[in-house]
């Protein structure tokens, strides 16, 4: 069964989706993703090209798309049919039992339809301002900027079949994650019946 865990900055996706793989379950990060092709060198020049950089760096590509929404979304369709595809081919190669994908822009990019479930992580946004802040250095005045380029949170709960709230420590979300991990497998389950 194939599970996409969204959710807004700062919100523990992340977390959920480590805690999922340190379970044993695949998972693959479209973040990830996203990192290992702006290592690529073709994709590089390509993006100085489409942005009309001096040089590639991420502060460049940030500033570039942060100031100009057509930038952003140009950037964004040149990168996520190459996203999606590497993660389309992650999931064909793990078809059996429960296989992860944490997609920050799943309803954003419209990439719902190519999953079986839907997660939202939520979290208050005051305490993802602070964990931005201590776990990556992220004022926040610059989180709620990239917040507000996604779907507010409470779309993307009301659109997931379930929702995550993790406004408690990492216990609790261990602890609802592992209520969710029980969820899934009976419903793969009754799935695969």
């Amino acid at each position: 069964m194939k599970v996409a865990v969204t959710g807004s900055i700062g919100s523990g996706k992340s977390t959920v989706c480590g805690y999922l793989s340190r379970c044993g379950f695949p998972v693959i990060s479209a973040d990830e993703v996203n990192s290992q092709l702006l290592r690529e060198e073709p994709v590089k020049q390509h993006i100085i090209e489409l942005l009309g950089l001096e040089e590639f760096s991420r502060e460049a590509v940030s500033l570039a798309i942060f100031r100009d929404n057509q930038l952003r979304l140009d950037l964004n369709a040149y990168l996520h049919p190459m996203i999606l595809q590497r993660v389309l081919n992650f999931l064909d190669e793990h078809k059996d039992g429960l296989v992860f994908a944490e997609v920050p822009l799943l309803f954003e990019a419209g990439w719902e339809t190519y999953f079986d479930v839907t997660v939202a992580v939520i979290t208050d946004p005051k305490i993802a301002e602070e964990r931005l802040m201590k776990e990556r250095h992220i004022m926040p005045k610059e989180a709620r900027k990239r917040r507000l380029k996604q779907l507010a949170q409470e779309e993307k709960a009301r659109r997931s079949d379930y929702t995550i709230s993790n406004n408690g420590d990492i216990s609790d979300l261990i602890s609802k994650t592992d209520r969710l991990i029980l969820l899934l497998s009976e419903k793969e389950n009754e799935y695969n019946c």
